[in-house]
């Protein structure tokens, strides 16, 4: 594993020219050293991956070959090639950087390791200015009224006698304005399921339910328990419903 080769609280934060917001006209180049982090400016989620490129200068008096690469976070792709660098000239590393779902401050770290066992770190920095997301992206299912969920099935599988398992659910109100839901459990099994059964959803809101349940005493063995939850929102029950279902083992 390629280790940070580089003290965060040591590096000097250079200047480079101004503020850097990625653009559709082609990555920007940054030549850097050892000290330098680079800025990126304000990213626009809504704008996708933002590309750049690091031009690092072989100072040593051997020719340098990349060998492995790495990155902080999964939203950082170096791509690097093994093609050589002579001493004196300059080995361009293009870096993508992918803003989906992320929001705020950027502080990630591209690590190059080189076959004659030097690394090099290049740190960056910016700022994601985050893209309003469609509610199916965090709650799938339409149950109708604008209310959307994560499951329209909650099945726990097979389950011991007084075993307790938790699953939850994503909740999404695809409005404008405040959405209250409650939930009517239904089945001879209802009262085992815990579950918050009052919500109420800001508009364009996302939220999420967490659900307790123990298998009762005597259940048969391969007996199931089956609930049905059914959305009321704003006073008038959906169109669809969720089931639970439980086996007992």
């Amino acid at each position: 594993m390629i280790t940070k080769s580089i003290s965060r609280g040591a590096v000097l934060i250079a200047t480079l020219l101004a503020a850097f917001a990625c653009s559709p006209k082609g990555p920007r180049e940054f030549i850097v050293n050892d000290n330098t982090v680079i800025d990126l400016g304000i990213i626009k989620e809504a704008d996708g991956p933002c590309e750049f490129v690091v031009l690092y200068k072989n100072e040593t008096k051997d020719t340098m070959v990349a060998a492995q690469s790495r990155s902080t976070c999964r939203c950082t792709t170096p791509m690097v090639n093994n093609l050589p660098i002579p001493p004196g000239e300059y080995h361009r590393i293009p870096i993508k950087y992918n803003p989906s779902y992320q929001s705020g401050h950027i502080d990630e770290q591209v690590d190059i390791r080189y076959r004659n066992g030097v690394i090099k770190s290049f740190l960056f920095m910016g700022e994601v200015v985050p893209m309003k997301h469609p509610v199916t992206d965090h709650a799938r299912y339409a149950m109708g009224r604008d209310f959307y969920s994560s499951r329209l099935l909650i099945s726990l599988g097979l389950m011991d006698p007084g075993e307790t398992k938790e699953v939850y659910f994503n909740l999404g109100n695809d409005t404008h304005r405040k959405m209250r839901v409650h939930f009517n459990l239904e089945g001879d099994y209802a009262a085992d399921l815990k579950m918050r059964k009052d919500i109420v959803m800001p508009a364009d809101g996302r939220d999420s339910v967490h659900i307790r349940f123990t298998m009762p005493e005597g259940v048969a063995s391969t007996d199931s328990v089956i609930v049905k939850i059914q959305p009321v929102v704003d006073g008038k029950p959906t169109t669809e419903s969720l089931r639970f279902k439980a086996v007992a083992r």
